[in-house]
């Protein structure tokens, strides 16, 4: 074979190379999304949502705000945000050279940093009110309308505005919710979960999967109350009308 013959392969190949990875990249490659900010709690139920391999998550430390550009979505929780005018700086700058950046619950002006237009913008914030297919849409949301990928992308639904969840049971890929301890003590005995005289126990807190945990707990022989918020659920009774025997606060879904 000539020399020109093998160049002219070796270009070819070189071509054929590159229109692979810039369509890997355009159409297929994971989609990073960062979080700032966000609480363990949090963070742990969106991991728990994600079901799409492609999109992978990550916590964005403030002293590493510089790497902002690097993601393809950049969540940041303003609520107490304590930021120096240097890493706002960055984040502005990663904000207006393209990177997808919203902020919800912004305390200060200030970091009030948005870089979405106002249909993203309002369908994400309806996402982020919470819930697990809330999550999981905004993640698919992220992934087809924000990312722009083609392959290995789900059509999200529609936000979710769920009745005030004061308990929640771990059932599937979707977190029941339960408005008072009535309405949860009747699931329980329509559902065979009931048990007289058991211990019961207040777990609170959803850091990371509590999942085995009320498992576990229900396995031997208790009835477990997973509560979303502690605060109200104590200041207006429901705590005494549960008569707890045990409270297990702020699960990380182990038992030591």
């Amino acid at each position: 074979m000539s020399r020109k013959k093998i160049i002219i392969i070796a270009l070819a190949c070189i071509v054929i190379i590159g229109a692979v990875i810039l369509a890997w990249n355009a159409f297929a490659a994971p989609t990073r999304i960062a979080f700032v900010n966000y609480q363990a709690i949090t963070l742990g139920q969106i991991a728990k949502a994600n079901d799409n391999s492609f999109i992978k998550l990550e916590e964005l430390p403030m002293e590493k705000i510089g790497k902002t550009s690097k993601y393809d979505m950049v969540f940041v929780n303003g609520m107490g945000l304590r930021i120096t005018d240097e890493q706002r700086k960055e984040l502005v700058e990663a904000a207006e050279n393209g990177t997808p950046v919203i902020t919800t619950a912004a305390t200060n002006p200030d970091n009030q940093i948005i870089s979405v237009d106002s249909v993203d913008n309002e369908f994400l914030r309806q996402y982020l009110v919470g819930g697990r297919n809330n999550y999981r849409n905004a993640l698919r949301y992220v992934r087809k309308f924000i990312d722009g990928k083609k392959l290995f992308t789900d059509t999200p639904g529609d936000p979710e505005i769920s009745a005030s969840s004061l308990i929640y049971y771990p059932s599937g890929n979707e977190d029941l919710n339960f408005a008072s301890v009535a309405e949860f003590e009747s699931w329980l005995k329509k559902n065979g979960k009931w048990k007289d005289n058991a211990p019961r126990i207040i777990l609170t807190g959803q850091m990371g999967v509590a999942d085995s945990l009320v498992s576990h707990l229900e396995k031997t022989g208790n009835m477990v109350y997973p509560v979303n918020v502690i605060q109200p659920f104590i200041a207006k009774g429901h705590a005494d009308s549960v008569a707890p025997s045990a409270m297990i606060n702020m699960a990380h879904g182990r038992c030591g």
